[in-house]
């Protein structure tokens, strides 16, 4: 195995070192001359305190949706974590949990106790709008942010306050944007996209990007939007079939397969054959089978997009183990959430420090290269033995750009068969 940088120092320091001391013999020095060889370099010391995260998730809105898989994930994490040795020799602290419960919380006393109790770094899962407004008190807080959920272009604008202090694990909305534009075409053209979402800045935000792509490459773009979780079955529908896009896109919650259910309607002859070609694509939140809640054969069209690659065994068998009543397809975010605490576990072994800064400037080079590792334990095995660990973990490769979005990420798309049951899955990269 080669040496790492560390030893290559360490070893070089040696030889000067040894050479010093036989010139001096040469020269006839009672003592050696130790005025030009480098100091001796060691290993950096670990901190004496241990590693404390906090995490925050929701009861409100589209993200509550996964907030007990992602709560469990993130506890299953830091217990892994510490039965492989904890971090600087001593078992990481996961904070109580806060949940969100008011629309008006503003995290700020939240943030507040958590930096009071030595938190660093903490997982986030909650509205792109709450989070935007915390980041400012995370950063004077110094915490490192790792948002499992957030995908809006708004944590990204000029204006946003992140001091490059928050890394997201889901692709965003330029990437999902980019994919999706494309599917509406051939042969990797961009074609004309509808876009129907619920009035939110998530939602607003996959638009805008939705429309920066497809505009400019010649297609046509248009949308509706609706308030919580009754959409408009009549205009909204209508448009879409009239528009000609041959993709909808539905970016909303536990309302997509009335949408969806409406859409396939609508777009059904007399004869029971659809009026014209016309492929669905659904969001995170509103990927779930629908089975005999629509008529059957309804979701054929329909392609599901969920965060990461679909979770696999182990990540199933763990959380399953803590409630045997999770439904077989509600792990989306849960393998971002897992990740997130293993990420911040490793930037800390890296960085040889807890500091919030240092563990978000850590964490992309953890994705970026070196040999993989699947877990927390391998990532410190590689490193113990010299080499640079690349962490590739429930969530499928990641790639971070520079601004803390992965430049490349896992997701998966999904189809459905007859009876409006997952038929099949299938992994895909999106890239920015």
């Amino acid at each position: 195995m080669p040496l790492s940088r560390r030893a290559l120092i360490r070893s070089a320091a040696v030889a000067a070192a040894g050479t010093g001391a036989l010139a001096s013999c040469t020269r006839g020095s009672t003592r050696p001359d130790r005025s030009t060889a480098p100091p001796p370099t060691s290993a950096p010391e670990d901190p004496s305190s241990p590693l404390v995260l906090g995490t925050i998730g929701t009861s409100l809105g589209l993200e509550a949706m996964f907030d007990k898989q992602i709560a469990i994930a993130v506890g299953e994490a830091a217990t892994d974590v510490n039965i492989a040795g904890g971090v600087f020799g001593q078992d990481l602290v996961l904070l109580e949990r806060h949940t969100i419960a008011d629309p008006g919380d503003d995290l700020a006393d939240a943030i507040a106790a958590l930096a009071e109790a030595g938190a660093t770094g903490v997982v986030v899962s909650c509205d792109d709008d709450v989070l935007l407004a915390a980041m400012p008190a995370f950063v004077d807080a110094g915490m490192a942010v790792v948002s499992v959920t957030s995908t809006s272009m708004s944590l990204r604008a000029d204006d946003a306050a992140t001091s490059g202090m928050l890394v997201r694990l889901t692709a965003s909305d330029r990437a999902l944007a980019a994919g999706f534009a494309e599917s509406a075409g051939t042969g990797g053209a961009v074609g004309s996209v509808f876009y129907l979402a619920r009035d939110t800045t998530s939602g607003h935000s996959l638009g805008a990007q939705l429309r920066r792509v497809v505009e400019p490459a010649g297609g046509t773009y248009e949308e509706r939007y609706h308030a919580g979780d009754q959409p408009d079955l009549g205009e909204p529908i209508d448009a879409a079939l009239a528009s000609g896009a041959p993709l909808v896109v539905v970016s909303a919650g536990e309302e997509t397969s009335a949408l969806v259910g409406a859409l396939v309607a609508a777009n059904t002859g007399p004869d029971g054959s659809p009026l014209r070609e016309l492929a669905i694509r659904t969001l995170f939140y509103g990927s779930a089978a629908p089975g005999d809640a629509l008529p059957p054969d309804t979701m054929r069209s329909v392609t599901g997009t969920r965060a990461g690659i679909p979770a696999p065994d182990a990540l199933k068998n763990i959380m399953l183990r803590v409630d045997p009543s999770l439904a077989p397809d509600t792990f989306d975010f849960a393998g971002q959430a897992y990740d997130a605490v293993t990420l911040l576990a490793l930037a800390a072994q890296t960085a040889h420090s807890a500091e919030g800064t240092r563990l978000a400037a850590a964490i992309p080079d953890l994705l970026a290269e070196g040999d993989e590792a699947g877990s927390y334990a391998e990532a410190r095995t590689l490193q113990r033995d010299g080499a640079t660990a690349r962490y590739v973990g429930f969530s499928g490769p990641l790639e971070l750009g520079e601004d803390g979005d992965p430049a490349s990420a896992e997701i998966t798309t999904v189809s459905y068969d007859e009876a409006n049951t997952v038929a099949s899955t299938n992994d895909v990269t999106v890239t920015v």
